[in-house]
């Protein structure tokens, strides 16, 4: 039998319906509706258990990404390198100077042109690189360095280039190495200077040291040198904070790491939570409620149960029923009848259908509707992903459609959300569809009183703002909540994310 619309209640109760995610899709509550199984409150049980989604994977240890990063470093100095040794070296005759020395500086640029050029190719190829290759292209430049200061003037600006592979080699992992060729490079120019000062070594530099006033001199002899060190120890502090950064970095992934795996422990609890009791036989299996002979449970709620049925013609149906000691409670009871009445009116491919409605003798009411196979969107996203955005499109016209015949005929569902959008996959095959249910704490437009008595009513994550508000809601407001339902199914994600319920509210 139908109930007529006439004889519904003014409004239901709010709702407390369990969630995709609780802190953001667990309605607010005053009382609690019968829930939906996993798969709806119209589906057959699933027979399989949610597939596992893949966390996230640390990319490689601290020390590799040190090492790569080391070699990305070495193949971009060495580049430079090669370019300012391959002007250096043809030019450096033209600059004049002492015959052995130039040709020393040139060979010397050349070995450094072509040890450049070797790593740059080298570092490009990450399983190639090794410390040692580091290691020599180090003391190299250092020990070239000495010979191209000697050679231009030691307190010409040749000492600048000197800074450059300070900064460079003083960042490598390896701390000694760092600091060996770097106190080598300042060590090595305080030996030369005071060498050249103090007459044991022939100044012979194109800018001589002598042509210097004494002041000057013992200036630039211990301001060059302490450069160097500034240099090296600025350079071994960003090294320290890069150290620093990628542990902190890496102890987030494994804090990501355990959260995901404590997440997809919890997703496999939901789902067995969700299938309790199903395909097994309820206290009701194989009563007559109307003309439907029950069968086995298809879900099970802390205020009732859903069966699997037949009619007489041998369609399968899902029976909804409130326990015992919910059908006690009247304000229950009365959203619950309301709940069946208001779908029973609406007709479209896209709201789940209502056969009949009614009450066992001695017992609690009853809903009769459609059985749909599948799950519901909340599930769907949580073992399939993010819908393709064809997939996002379809369900869009699907949902848009549902809402249009419930607008039209003046019910305002004001719990859009994805528990409560079904996936319906038809036995027989056939394309798939996308089905409103639950219109457990839907008004119609034209009611005016409430059993809510103003209280917020609807799931914080996808409610319309008049809704978290407290004020009366109209179509708007699914509209808001059917965008809030996209967003999720498209990018996986709630829409408004928060740790509690008033933070979401007010995001």
């Amino acid at each position: 039998m139908r109930s007529r619309i006439s004889t519904i209640p003014p409004e239901p109760p709010d709702t407390l319906g369990g969630g995709d995610l609780p802190a953001n899709d667990s309605p607010l509550t005053l009382s609690m509706p019968l829930p939906a199984p996993s798969s709806g409150s119209t589906l057959a049980p699933p027979s399989a258990t949610a597939t596992p989604r893949p966390g996230t994977q640390i990319g490689g240890t601290m020390v590799e990404a040190l090492r790569n990063e080391e070699a990305a470093r070495c193949r971009s100095f060495g580049l430079t390198v090669s370019i300012l040794a391959s002007i250096a070296a043809p030019l450096l005759p033209l600059l004049g100077g002492t015959p052995w020395l130039i040709a020393l500086t040139q060979l010397a640029l050349i070995w450094i042109l072509c040890l450049a050029l070797w790593v740059w190719r080298i570092g490009a190829r990450q399983d190639r690189y090794s410390p040692r290759v580091f290691r020599l292209f180090g003391w190299s430049c250092a020990l070239a360095s000495l010979l191209g200061d000697y050679h231009l003037g030691l307190f010409s600006p040749a000492p600048m280039i000197v800074t450059l592979g300070i900064s460079f080699f003083a960042l490598s992992d390896e701390r000694r190495l760092a600091l060996r060729l770097s106190l080598t490079a300042t060590g090595g120019y305080l030996l030369l200077v005071v060498g050249v000062l103090t007459g044991a070594l022939p100044d012979v530099g194109l800018l001589p040291v002598t042509a210097l006033p004494p002041n000057e001199r013992l200036f630039l002899a211990l301001m060059v040198p302490t450069v160097f060190l500034g240099t090296l120890w600025q350079a071994r502090q960003s090294r320290a904070a890069t150290h620093e950064a990628l542990r902190q970095a890496q102890q987030a992934m494994l804090l990501a790491n355990h959260q995901e795996a404590r997440l997809q422990e919890a997703r496999l609890d939901l789902d067995v939570a969700l299938r309790a009791g199903a395909g097994v036989d309820g206290r009701y299996s194989g009563h007559l409620v109307g003309d439907y002979r029950l069968a086995e449970l298809i879900g099970r709620g802390a205020m009732g149960e859903v069966y699997g049925a037949s009619g007489p013609d041998g369609e399968p149906v899902a029976v909804k029923m409130l326990s015992a000691h919910a059908a006690t409670d009247g304000a229950l009871v009365k959203r619950f009848l309301r709940e069946g009445e208001l779908t029973a009116s609406l007709q479209s491919p896209h709201i789940v259908r209502v056969h009949a409605l009614g009450a066992l003798v001695g017992g609690g009411p009853y809903i009769v509707m459609e059985r749909l196979h599948g799950a519901d969107l909340g599930r769907w996203l949580r073992e399939q992903g993010p819908l393709s955005l064809a997939s996002a499109v379809a369900l869009a016209q699907h949902l848009a459609a549902g809402l249009d015949a419930a607008h039209a005929a003046g019910v305002v569902h004001r719990d859009i959300k994805p528990q409560n959008v079904f996936r319906d996959e038809p036995r027989g095959g056939g394309d798939v569809t996308w089905k409103l249910v639950d219109f457990g704490v839907s008004k119609l437009q034209s009611s005016q009183g409430t059993l809510t008595q103003r209280a917020i009513v609807g799931t914080p994550g996808y409610m319309s703002p008049e809704q978290a508000e407290g004020l009366d809601a109209d179509t708007r407001s699914d509209l808001f909540s059917l965008g809030a339902v996209l967003y999720r199914a498209l990018t996986d994600r709630p829409p408004f994310p928060g740790p509690d319920t008033p933070q979401i509210l007010f995001a």
